[in-house]
């Protein structure tokens, strides 16, 4: 992800989605985790489960019909 509005207080930065600056640091970034499979997949399922635990639309419009 580039450094989009909102994301931030949704998920943590290179713990659940990786975040770049520019297209040299996305181009950085895309080798080293083309390299380290653990490590991306790692981030991949951390995101993953966050979202589905607790960022789901019907989740969303629950809280908001409360």
């Amino acid at each position: 992800s580039d450094t989009g509005i909102g994301i931030e207080h949704a998920l943590r930065k290179d713990k659940e989605y990786i975040s770049y600056k520019d297209t040299k640091d996305a181009k950085r970034l895309i080798m080293k985790y083309l390299e380290d499979v653990y490590e991306r997949e790692k981030i991949a399922k951390a995101g993953k489960r966050k979202v589905y635990k607790k960022h789901l639309l019907k989740d969303k419009l629950a809280e908001m019909l409360k």
